[in-house]
This record gives C-alpha cells, sequence and structure tokens, in this order.
C-alpha cells in the first residue's frame, strides 16, 4: 500500500484521517479531519464538509476511479462562498484565499462480483386417477434475475397452476433492487399481483455458478403419471482490480487460488454449500480450471501471475464440457510486490528513496525481494544490469603466492590485488554485489535493473524486469599546488659504494613533497597507493609493484560541526635512494583513492598523478668528493591529478623501499 500526502503550508493545521483502505474501492465514502480554524469552510472533492470545532467531517465523498484514491482537502476563509464546478464536479472550488491539502493512496487488489443472470422456468403437467374419475393438471413456474454492480437490476418470478376441476389459480411479482456495490448487496421490494400486492424483496442470492441445464423426465405416483420440462440457465461473472497506479514496465505477483465442484442435482438453486447438497457434489481438477482472461490453474488450484498495477481483469472460472458448476464469489489473489533491495533497502523504480545513497568503495548486495514472501517456488533465473561503472570480482593473492587465491573476503591481508573486473557469472546469481567506481559528488543515479524469472513448482513460469534507482556518491579530489616541492636527486660516495637519492642524504631536504584535499558525505578514508617499475644495479623489475605498504599513507575525513562534507589532508613525502652501484630509473604511478567505513568496502581511485627520476654517478678522480655525474640527473612530476577510476593492480610489493 502506497500512500502521499502533498500539504500546502498554511498558519493552522489542516488534515485528512486515513481512510479505512477496505473502503478506497466504493464509490462513495465518509471523509474526516481537522482544521485550525474552525471559522473556514472546507470542501472534499466537491462536495462541502460540515465544520465543528477543529474538526470536519463529509459523508458521500466521491472516490476517483482507478487504482489511486485521491482526496482534495481545500479550506476557504470566511467571507469566500466557493461555488461547485459543473464542468469537474469532483475538484473543489478554486478561491483566491483557499489553502489545500492532498492524499493519494493506492487501492489494495480485490475481486468482485460484476454480473449476475439466474433464470429458470419448469412446467408439470400429468393426471390423477381418482375414483371420481381423472384430473388433468399443469404447473408453471419461473424465476430470473439480472444484476450489475453499481446499477439498478430486476427480476420477476410466477406460479401458476390449473386443474381441470377446481380451475386455475397462480400470480407473478416483479422486483428490483437498488444499486448497490459488492460486496454490500441491497435489499429490494417487489409489486405484482400476488398478496398483499408489494413488499420488501431480499437482496440477490449470489453464489458464483455456472448453469445451463434441461431436465425432460416423467413422473409417476400411485394414482397418476406426469411430464416435467425444467430449463434453467446462471452466470456469474467476477474480476479483479490489481490496485495501484499503473507504472510502465512495473508488474507485481499475483497468486490466485481457484477451485469449482460440479452439482449433480440439476434443479439445485443458490445456496450450494447446504449440507443435503454436498452428495451432489465432485470436486472439479484444478487443472481442468481455466481463470478468466488470466489462463488455467495449476494442479495445486494455484495461478501465478505478472501483472501491472491500475488493471482489470476477468477471473470467472471456466470449466469446458461441465453445464452445471459452481466456484463461489471470493477470488482476491495475494498480491506480491517486487523490489530491487541494496543492502537490504528496497528501491524505487521511479525515484532514488530517501535511504537508497551510498559511496563508490562501498560493497553493495543486490538481491530481487517478493514482499511479502511467496511460496512453491521451484527455481530463479536472473539477470542483473548495473550502470557503469562498477566491479563485481578481483583476486586477492597470498604472501607466499602459492595455492589457489584468497576470496574477496580476505582484502586487507591481501599481498597482491589484481584482476578487477567485471564477473558475467554473478551478473546470474540472485544475489548478487557491486563495488561502484564511479559517481557524483552531489550524487549521481544509477539505474539497476534485473530480468526474474521465475518457476513454480506447479509448472507455471512468470518473468519480471525489474528497476531500482540509487544514488551514488564519488568524493572530490585536488591538487594542493602550495605544498609541492620537487625532488632533487642527489649522489655520494659512501666508502667505496656509490650512492643515488631523492634529497639530501643527511636531512629532509630535496625530497619529494606533495599534498591533496578531498572532501566526502560519507565517513572514511582518504589515501594514496604507489606502484613501482625500477631499473638499478642492485635490483630491477618491468612489472608494476606496490610501493611499501597499501595505501602508502592515509588520513581520516573530519566532519565539523553542521558540515555537510567531511575534509581529509595528507601530505606525502618520498625520497628513495640506491645503496650501491650508483644507478637507478624509477617510474612511480600514484593513486590518490578513497575507502568507506563500511564492512566489505574497498579503496576505489578518485585520480592519478606519475612521477620518474633518474641518476647515474661514476667514480672520478678528479671531484675531491670521489664521484661525478655520468649524465645530468632527472626529476619529473605530472604537479596534477587527473581524474580516473582506475585500479591499482599488483603482485608482488616491495617492503621496506628506500
Amino acid at each position: 500500500m502506497t500512500t502521499n500526502v502533498a500539504v500546502v503550508k498554511t498558519s493552522f493545521p489542516l488534515t485528512l484521517d486515513p481512510v479505512p483502505v477496505g473502503q478506497l474501492h466504493q464509490r462513495f465514502v465518509a471523509v474526516t479531519g481537522t482544521i485550525g480554524d474552525p471559522n473556514y469552510s472546507v470542501w472534499v472533492n466537491g462536495r462541502q464538509a460540515v465544520v465543528a470545532g477543529n474538526t470536519w467531517s463529509a459523508p458521500q465523498v466521491p472516490v476517483t476511479p482507478g487504482g489511486v484514491a485521491w482526496f482534495e482537502v481545500t479550506a476557504y476563509p470566511p467571507g469566500e462562498n466557493p461555488q461547485p464546478d459543473p464542468e469537474e464536479p469532483t475538484r473543489n472550488p478554486v478561491t483566491p484565499n483557499s489553502i489545500a491539502t492532498e492524499n493519494n493512496t493506492d487501492k489494495p487488489c480485490r475481486s468482485e462480483g460484476v454480473k449476475d443472470f439466474q433464470g429458470w422456468y419448469s412446467r408439470e403437467e400429468g393426471v390423477y386417477v381418482f375414483p371420481s374419475g381423472p384430473e388433468e393438471w399443469t404447473a408453471d413456474l419461473h424465476y430470473t434475475h439480472d444484476w450489475h454492480t453499481g446499477q439498478p437490476a430486476y427480476g420477476r418470478e410466477g406460479d401458476y397452476r390449473w386443474n381441470s376441476v377446481s380451475g386455475g389459480s397462480g400470480c407473478s411479482k416483479h422486483f428490483t433492487w437498488p444499486p448497490s456495490e459488492w460486496p454490500m448487496l441491497n435489499p429490494g421490494s417487489w409489486e405484482g399481483d400476488c398478496y398483499p400486492g408489494s413488499g420488501e424483496w431480499g437482496a440477490p442470492a449470489i453464489a458464483g455458478e455456472h448453469c445451463a441445464v434441461e431436465v425432460k423426465e416423467a413422473t409417476m405416483w400411485t394414482d397418476g403419471i406426469g411430464l416435467r420440462d425444467y430449463v434453467r440457465h446462471a452466470q456469474t461473472q467476477l474480476r479483479v482490480y490489481t490496485g495501484g497506479k499503473p507504472v510502465p514496465k512495473r508488474r507485481s505477483l499475483f497468486v490466485f487460488s481457484a477451485s469449482a465442484s460440479t452439482i449433480f442435482f440439476k434443479q439445485a438453486t443458490p445456496p450450494y454449500n447446504t449440507p443435503w447438497l454436498r452428495d451432489w457434489q465432485r470436486p472439479i481438477p484444478p487443472q481442468d480450471i481455466v481463470l478468466g482472461d488470466l489462463g488455467p490453474v495449476g494442479s495445486d488450484h494455484r495461478l501465478y501471475k505478472a501483472l501491472p498495477d491500475g488493471e482489470t481483469h476477468d477471473v470467472t472460472p471456466q470449466v469446458k464440457n461441465k453445464e452445471f458448476y459452481w466456484f463461489g464469489t471470493e477470488m482476491t489473489p495475494q498480491k506480491h510486490k517486487i523490489f530491487i533491495a541494496a543492502n537490504g533497502y528496497l528501491l524505487d523504480p521511479e525515484r532514488v528513496r530517501p535511504e537508497a545513497k551510498y559511496c563508490v568503495g562501498m560493497k553493495i548486495n543486490l538481491a530481487p525481494v517478493i514482499v511479502p514472501a511467496v511460496d512453491g517456488i521451484q527455481e530463479k533465473q536472473v539477470s542483473w544490469t548495473l550502470a557503469k561503472r562498477f566491479i563485481n570480482a578481483f583476486r586477492v593473492w597470498k604472501p607466499n603466492q602459492e595455492g589457489p587465491p584468497w576470496d574477496e573476503s580476505c582484502y586487507d591481508s591481501a599481498w597482491g590485488l589484481t584482476d578487477f573486473r567485471v564477473d558475467p557469472e554473478w551478473l546470474h546469481r540472485e544475489q548478487t554485489r557491486a563495488w561502484w567506481l564511479t559517481g557524483g559528488l552531489e550524487y549521481e543515479t544509477k539505474p539497476i535493473t534485473v530480468g526474474l524469472h521465475i518457476k513454480f513448482e506447479n509448472g507455471q513460469e512468470v518473468g519480471f524486469n525489474l528497476k531500482g534507482l540509487l544514488d551514488m556518491h564519488q568524493p572530490s579530489v585536488e591538487w594542493v599546488p602550495e605544498m609541492y616541492e620537487p625532488g632533487v636527486p642527489h649522489g655520494r660516495k659512501y666508502a667505496t659504494l656509490l650512492q643515488v637519492k631523492v634529497g639530501d642524504f643527511n636531512s629532509e631536504d630535496d625530497r619529494l613533497q606533495l599534498g591533496a584535499d578531498s572532501k566526502s558525505l560519507f565517513r572514511g578514508s582518504f589515501g594514496c597507493t604507489q606502484l613501482i617499475i625500477r631499473d638499478s644495479a642492485p635490483e630491477s623489475w618491468s612489472d608494476w609493484r606496490l610501493d611499501n605498504t597499501f595505501p602508502y599513507i592515509s588520513s581520516t575525513y573530519n566532519f565539523g560541526l553542521n558540515e555537510k562534507y567531511g575534509v581529509a589532508t595528507f601530505v606525502f613525502g618520498d625520497g628513495p635512494d640506491i645503496p650501491w652501484g650508483g644507478y637507478v630509473a624509477d617510474l612511480f604511478e600514484q593513486y590518490f583513492q578513497f575507502r568507506p567505513d563500511t564492512p566489505g568496502s574497498i579503496w576505489v581511485t578518485l585520480g592519478k598523478a606519475n612521477w620518474d627520476w633518474r641518476a647515474r654517478i661514476v667514480d672520478s678522480t678528479t671531484n675531491p668528493e670521489g664521484w661525478d655525474w655520468a649524465s645530468p640527473p632527472s626529476f619529473y612530476h605530472s604537479q596534477s591529478i587527473a581524474p580516473s577510476a582506475e585500479l591499482p593492480e599488483w603482485r608482488e610489493r616491495k617492503l621496506n623501499l628506500p
């Protein structure tokens, strides 16, 4: 059940009390509410209410047709005398100083009787053989009614008899019923030539049936014989409202339960659940029943259907080759809404719900959820489509590299991380997951869809295309120019060893230094992960390896009092050196990353920078320090952070890198 309320702010309260959902399918309901100023007048859906103090009430308020009940409440100050609009009789008049509130409530699904026709005719004729002589006789009886929901209904019955000795007698009644709405059927009245000429007539007896029988039979008594001719036709039509507002491509699961019984006593009339009639009935196999325009019922008496909200369907049970059967009048299904849940929170297909807000790096578990749960499911097949950019799998390497890789739960113990990817196999799991890599500082809406195919134990199958919307936040990242200090290559001869370094060997001078800022709506950490490729005399490798720890450096976000964003800043310093050999060429990639402080989260990249340095020294006999540059050294840094969602990958890490 969905209820939306829009309130226009006023200087005093104007409210509408909830209307019981069971009444929302009625054409008219009584509504009540409150108002802050008893001098105002109140109208509801084109009807003027009675104001008593700070409460108001209105009987016979029209309910809007369709799957949503809409109520408009308008208050008018003293002196304004609104007049109804004959072209829009269910809308409240508009005046310069009127104020209003609205309430929109989804109507529940329900079934109802739409039509019921019953008509039968019986003629009997025969002869009695008495000692005084034969007596011929006839009896003509008939009954018919034709009822439609919400409309005046009518019917008639008659009883005429004739005897060759005593003559004829009989009378007939014509009855009418006022308009009534299912299931509250109103009694009516009759008039005719039967005594006393008019009177009350009970409400229609509607059992839910199909009848098309004809009986021709001879009758015999100890003192006579006769012939009976009996014909009866009856048909009840049922329909179901699926309830709610129609939304393109959105459907719910409806579970119908249907049964029917053959009636072998052809002269039976409603009600059919009387004890004496039980021996004249046999259950009809459920697989022989077709439920209106929805299709055949399963062997378990159930029919599973995927239907949109706001529709009407015929649910009259139909059985081939059966001339007389009854099925009752209750066909209201169980309605199951199906959503996509993100970390247990149900998503909406049309708007982002208040709590459907997430951030990059957060592990988001996704699943289709049926509310309420439904039994009888044999299997489900799913196919997910997620908005870019995300991953759902990666490889976690052990420190010794032996044996199969760890799973993602060992992320924080990883020696190496590779193969960040979208694994198609995860897109076909009912319970799937994703880590988004991109979003927006003020959120970016991500649509999620899943094709869900359900097979039930009775062999029936239904399919859904579900959609959900969520907002994804991505923190900002900014280069801080005033914090940047370029590195300066230095060389020296230490004993017999030729050494090179970024920065002074005996102080913190000339080391690389940089700073970065980030702001986030979510709590977490801001850090930098650095990968290195090295070519040097002591060691060389051509694949990217992790420089020391993961991340290399990090800080947490600080949220000030009443501040929307948390702010994080770090200062990065580095001064690699080569302990011997006098030669190095290093390449570095820096990944500026964010990690939320929620379980299962990962570090995601906000931006990248790169830097490198080269230096070569040789022994020198002319330089008093005993060494000289073989070629001019170089140092380069991009001095900016380029937006990027690329995740760093490595299988090896270099610990305690100078």
